[in-house]
């Protein structure tokens, strides 16, 4: 998901951070003018308390459980930095392609 932070640009690093084992992982996109509030790409939280922790190809298919950890993570890690309760400006679910060939090594 993308959200955007509650302060400038020029109070966040542009360094990108794994939590958890990797298990939640964020990053500040690059490009925003040192006064902006910059977007900031967040994802993981599959094994959210009530997730289906499945990928899925159907990609119509939100998993509410992980939308609703991905929306405190931050605010919980960085208070100042991200509001609590804000909603994301974009939201995608995990998609894993699948193939129908059979693959003699996978």
């Amino acid at each position: 998901m993308s959200i955007r932070a509650a302060v400038p640009a020029r109070e966040l690093t542009l360094s990108g951070f794994t939590t958890n084992y990797g298990r939640e992982y964020w990053f500040v996109r690059p490009g925003s003018a040192a006064d902006e509030r910059p977007l900031v790409i967040l994802g993981g939280a599959r094994l959210a308390k009530g997730s289906s922790r499945n990928a899925t190809t159907d990609d119509s298919v939100l998993d509410a459980a992980v939308g609703r950890r991905l929306r405190e993570f931050l605010p919980e890690v960085f208070s100042r930095k991200f509001e609590k309760g804000a909603e994301p400006e974009m939201e995608w679910v995990r998609v894993v392609p699948y193939i129908s060939a059979r693959c003699q090594r996978c």
